[in-house]
């Protein structure tokens, strides 16, 4: 509990910042007073101990530059040509609005299974409050996309 103590007082970081605590990285969710809660890029829950972040370097990417990256996934068929699916999520990503111009955003293989090849669409955001919007945004456009042409995975 002192370590939630020193935290609420010190605030390295504050809900919606974007921190890493190696080896995780990810946008503070919660902050409890014996453990904090990080959403990570990949979208799981990271439990960390308040008393491991007040022992371990923090590193905080938004406390002084609000922007971030918002990331999300959406599954292409194992079929699907991927050169063409870049192509089409590429531009979802460089059409949605609300993103910033700068750094640019990216398309990404980040798994294979049997079922899907999961691609990541990452874009920069001003802050925090545009995220979710983008992010959601993002996932319609990135749905309708893949299944305009014939590449979405059945779940």
């Amino acid at each position: 509990m002192a370590a939630g103590l020193q935290i609420a007082f010190t605030q390295p970081f504050r809900l919606g910042d974007r921190i890493s605590v190696d080896p995780i990285h990810g946008v503070v969710e919660e902050i409890k007073l014996s453990y904090t809660v990080l959403r990570t890029d990949d979208g799981r829950r990271a439990y960390l101990p308040n008393e491991q972040l007040i022992a371990t370097p923090i590193v905080n990417a938004t406390i002084e530059d609000p922007t971030r990256a918002q990331t999300v996934t959406v599954p292409v068929s194992p079929d699907a040509d991927l050169e063409r699916a870049r192509e089409v999520l590429q531009g979802v990503v460089d059409a949605v609005p609300g993103r910033m111009p700068a750094p640019a955003p990216t398309v990404r293989v980040t798994d294979v299974t049997r079922e899907a090849v999961t691609v990541s669409l990452t874009a920069w955001v001003p802050d925090s409050s545009v995220a979710a919007l983008l992010g959601s945004e993002l996932r319609e456009r990135a749905v309708a996309a893949l299944r305009d042409e014939g590449m979405l995975a059945h779940a």
